[in-house]
């Protein structure tokens, strides 16, 4: 993802990549949301929960630098693929494709509540209860295995995937 800064004559500076990005990671799909300050993008480095995840920076003109990347968490994403956040002009909605073991295809289009916070789950619309369970997968020698969860309310419909945090819990 590149910037450039517009100079007092009107034409633009040479193109500079945002300073969070790291070397040897994909960033894709920007999109400025309609504040003119947060921005979108999808990429497959960060603290994801697997495959591309969707991110969001707000600028600050204050410091006239970019906050640190914010992964936009469950349930938005998912241990696949979810990338094309597109906001709605308000600010309110936002499409975005995701691949999910329940769509109807490899990549389906999803609407969702942009939360206001970050893990605010309320704001996407999930209305199941949250429990807090850690989960070790280990095979018959002890050593711990990668292995995709899934857990379904026994009430319901709802469904959660689980993704592997950087100390092989779940």
């Amino acid at each position: 993802i590149l910037k450039s800064n517009k100079i007092a004559d009107g034409t633009y500076g040479p193109a500079e990549p945002l300073a969070f990005q790291e070397n040897g990671v994909n960033y894709m799909h920007p999109v400025l949301g309609p504040d003119g300050k947060t921005l979108y993008f999808s990429s497959e480095g960060g603290e994801g929960m697997g495959g591309y995840d969707i991110y969001r920076i707000v600028y600050d003109s204050a410091s006239e630098a970019w906050s640190a990347p914010q992964n936009m968490g469950f349930p938005i994403n998912t241990p696949d693929h979810d990338i094309y956040f597109v906001p709605s002009k308000d600010g309110e909605l936002a499409l975005y494709t995701s691949v999910r073991d329940d769509g109807y295809g490899n990549s389906d289009i999803y609407v969702l509540t942009i939360p206001h916070t970050i893990g605010d789950h309320e704001d996407h619309g999930v209305k199941s209860p949250y429990v807090m369970l850690i989960v070790t997968v280990v095979d018959e020698a002890g050593a711990q295995i990668d292995v995709r969860l899934r857990m379904n309310q026994v009430d319901g419909p709802e469904e959660l995937l689980a993704a592997r945090d950087e100390e092989g819990n779940y």
